[in-house]
């Protein structure tokens, strides 16, 4: 079994990411569900505060790899390849490559904050605080567990600045190779033809066809010198 684990900072494109795996076909195990299904388990609201806190108290109370090691449980057995959305800190990387059955595959998604404010504002999820405090809030919260040490371990990384088009295509690329598979052949773009220069055209008449034999212009035709007179030996 192969794991691809995915990590990177709020709104940076994990989520696409995991979407063109599903369109792959790969099983995907989302770390962010486990700490959805407590925060339902204990009755509480799925409130962006609420979530965080609890994440936070359950690393403390539990160890800094307790997501990895409830996410590596709900992997589905026999798969050839599963991808993990969500590795928040090195301690949860350190997890997967200690306990997983197989190979464990570290792929980072980097964008700038600017790009990533952007996105979450798009996406409103209902955990997301849409505000500029509420997201720097959280991008401190997540440094603070350690994500940016988990991307300094990644094996492979993917900047996503440019449309979503052509990221949805980089990391469909990325991860069909990662999980075996092909991947796809990127597009390429027809080379500009050379711009042909104009012909004159041809006319039907014999001058057309066969060469001038009028002299060059601006050329004098050179003209018959005397012959020369042969120097008599003397006697």
């Amino acid at each position: 079994m192969r794991l691809v684990v995915i990590t990177g900072m709020p709104g940076a494109g994990k989520s696409v990411a995991v979407a063109q795996a599903r369109l792959l076909g790969l099983p995907v195990c989302s770390m962010g569900d486990r700490v959805r299904e407590e925060v339902r388990r204990r009755g509480l609201p799925l409130a962006p505060e609420v979530v965080g806190r609890t994440a936070s108290q359950e690393r403390l109370r539990v160890g800094a790899d307790v997501w990895a090691r409830r996410t590596l449980a709900a992997v589905p057995p026999g798969a050839e390849t599963v991808v993990i959305d969500g590795a928040r800190s090195a301690a949860e990387v350190v997890a997967f490559r200690e306990h997983a059955a197989g190979e464990v595959v570290v792929l980072a998604v980097l964008s700038s904050p600017r790009t990533r404010a952007a996105r979450l504002r798009r996406r409103r999820r209902s955990d997301d605080r849409l505000t500029a405090g509420g997201l720097r809030e959280r991008d401190r919260r997540e440094l603070g567990w350690g994500v940016g040490e988990a991307i300094a371990l990644a094996d492979v990384v993917l900047v996503n600045e440019g449309s979503l088009a052509s990221f949805k295509d980089a990391s469909a690329r990325v991860l069909a190779a990662l999980s075996g598979g092909r991947p796809s052949r990127p597009r390429r773009t027809p080379r500009a033809r050379r711009a042909r220069r104009p012909c004159a055209p041809r006319g039907s008449g014999r001058a057309s066809r066969t060469r001038s034999r009028a002299p060059a212009r601006g050329r004098t035709r050179r003209s018959p010198g005397r012959p020369r007179a042969r120097r008599r030996s003397r006697p």
